[in-house]
């Protein structure tokens, strides 16, 4: 024994605590390791689309922009067929009954444009000493960890979203021209004027479509900008769940390890007494002691 070490000290790191330590860190780097791996597959795969996106959505859009085109033309012949046939009073009302249903639509869906939400990941220090019991803190990491995995989703969904305009927006054009030639040929079918407050009402919708076929970007940098946050975000939120994920893993280990050795102390109870008493009072200071009149 050292010279000035303690009977306490000695039995410290011998009694298997430091060696627990050590493993429930062990397995916090695990875990921490675990969930990286599981982001790194969705993150390069991000990357790898974000590096071609500027590319990849210029081409969308001149891929778009004849149907565009021919589709605003359609859209103001068929009003011009339309317009003469139609008394202002039933154009307003159902102009009003379009703005009601739009905000309806936009209530559950959203606003179209950028779809990335703010939120913050902050990653709470492993504070060792801070009074609280590991359990508690496992649970308060376990609501966290389950919060930040579900807004890093809506990240991840976001920019793969984004990321299929190349093939949406083309598609969205063309289904939009697609309507008003196939309205034209209603229009000019319906000879008796019979669909004239349907065909009006699906004007206005073509209409409404047209006005947001580039799904509120008006320009390429408004999207790329967009994608970026989207990816910053799913980073961020990946970042800190490995490392909450690790940390609940490290505080779940060492809530396993503290039961072990209750549980030890528990069956062994006497051969522990025996041990804290040669701690306190080793043989070698014994001195005689009297007991008590009452027993013990």
């Amino acid at each position: 024994m050292m010279s000035g070490q303690t009977s306490d000290e000695r039995h410290t790191d011998c009694d298997g605590g430091g060696i627990d330590d050590l493993a429930c860190r062990a397995k916090g780097i695990q875990r921490r390791a675990e969930v990286t791996n599981e982001s790194l597959a969705e993150l390069q795969e991000f990357k790898t689309r974000f590096a071609t996106a500027r590319a990849d959505y210029g081409s969308a859009r001149e891929t778009a922009a004849p149907d565009i085109a021919a589709a605003e033309d359609q859209l103001k012949a068929v009003r011009e067929q339309l317009r003469c046939h139609i008394g202002e009073e039933d154009r307003r009302h159902l102009w009003h009954a379009l703005t009601k249903v739009l905000q309806d639509i936009e209530k559950c869906a959203g606003r179209p444009g950028c779809c990335v939400q703010d939120c913050r990941f902050d990653e709470p220090a492993d504070d060792e000493h801070d009074g609280d019991h590991d359990g508690d803190k496992v649970g308060r990491l376990a609501g966290l960890i389950e919060r930040y995995r579900r807004d890093t989703k809506k990240a991840s969904d976001c920019f793969r979203s984004l990321a299929a305009e190349r093939t949406k927006l083309p598609e969205r054009a063309a289904t939009i021209r697609k309507d008003l030639d196939q309205l034209a040929a209603d229009v000019a079918a319906d000879v008796k004027h019979k669909e004239l407050i349907r065909h009006w009402a699906r004007l206005l919708v073509a209409r409404n479509d047209l006005k947001q076929v580039w799904n509120g970007f008006s320009t390429i940098n408004a999207y790329v900008d967009c994608l970026c946050k989207a990816l910053e975000h799913a980073l961020k939120g990946w970042q800190a769940v490995a490392h909450l994920e690790g940390l609940k893993a490290t505080l779940e280990c060492r809530e396993v390890a503290e039961a072990a050795a209750c549980q030890r102390k528990r069956d062994n109870t006497v051969d522990e007494v025996l041990a804290e008493y040669e701690r306190v009072c080793p043989s070698s200071d014994r001195r005689q002691q009297t007991v008590d009149d009452d027993g013990w």
